[in-house]
């Protein structure tokens, strides 16, 4: 009931701040503390029992999904003005390199 408040609209609002990431964290290291069986246990080791990730793995995970769709075309994003893609027969790993654009701005 938590973790979808927390994780509401994630992918549209990047955490950038290190005290917002620190009190969303605070708030699921909270709620894993109301498991009785669980309370001695640190968080890390609660996570694990749990089967749960922490909430920067889950960002960066849905990150690299939402990535994934739009450059492969499932979701209908112009993704000219997001990334450059690649497509060079001479690299290593994979045919497409994905970078991202950089910002200009007009001062």
């Amino acid at each position: 009931m938590i973790r979808p408040k927390l994780e509401y609209a994630a992918v549209v609002w990047l955490l950038s701040l290190k005290k917002d990431i620190k009190r969303l964290e605070w708030i699921q290291r909270t709620a894993t503390k109301m498991v009785p069986e669980l309370k001695d246990l640190t968080y890390e080791e609660r996570l694990k029992e749990m089967g749960l990730p922490t909430l920067q793995d889950r960002r960066e995970r849905g990150d690299l999904i939402t990535l994934n769709k739009i450059v492969n075309g499932i979701e209908k994003i112009d993704k000219q003005d997001l990334v450059l893609v690649t497509e060079a027969e001479r690299t290593r790993g994979h045919a497409k390199k994905i970078r991202k654009k950089q910002c200009l701005q007009d001062i």
